[in-house]
């Protein structure tokens, strides 16, 4: 028996609660770990810390799982935000929150405005906005807490009509 077949038999159960802990689903728990197992069949290379690697491997794979499936999520709530559920009063509403998100974007300091709009709206890794903008990692780190602290501060009564609107 190889050493992967041993620690697919040894340790199935535990590998399926660790992804459990992460989909809150047993089929898709069980999905994941054997897609992972076949993943590691397929290697070539030689995986030294096998449990290891596979107990990472099976995290890593739960957490795309839940995220796909988030992402969907949010596709269908905002197809139904689109659709006739919501009245115009609460269209007209989302539209002028989003206009003051976009204000208060707009007046954050040059540098850290950037930074925030590179990583949030366009996607970009903090590493990605370092090397294009020249800066280290931890400047763009620190320009992102700025950031999020001074919108924090300024859309603080956005969240709280939000919150009592609900």
């Amino acid at each position: 028996m190889s050493p992967l077949e041993k620690t697919f038999k040894n340790h199935y159960k535990e590998f399926c609660l660790l992804s459990f802990h992460y989909t809150q689903d047993m089929s898709e728990a069980e999905d994941v770990v054997q897609d992972v197992f076949v993943k590691v069949l397929e290697k070539s290379e030689d995986i030294t810390q096998l449990k290891h690697y596979l107990m990472v491997a099976v995290k890593n794979a739960s957490l795309k799982r839940i995220t796909n499936k988030y992402a969907c999520v949010e596709l269908k709530e905002q197809s139904l935000t689109e659709g006739s559920l919501f009245s115009e009063t609460d269209k007209e509403h989302a539209f002028k929150r989003k206009v003051q998100l976009y204000k208060q974007i707009d007046l954050l300091p040059t540098q850290c405005r950037k930074i925030f709009l590179m990583c949030v709206l366009e996607g970009y890794k903090y590493q990605e906005v370092a090397d294009r903008l020249g800066i280290s990692v931890n400047t763009v780190k620190t320009q992102m807490k700025k950031a999020y602290k001074i919108l924090r501060i300024a859309l603080k009564s956005l969240y709280l009509l939000i919150i009592t609107a609900a």
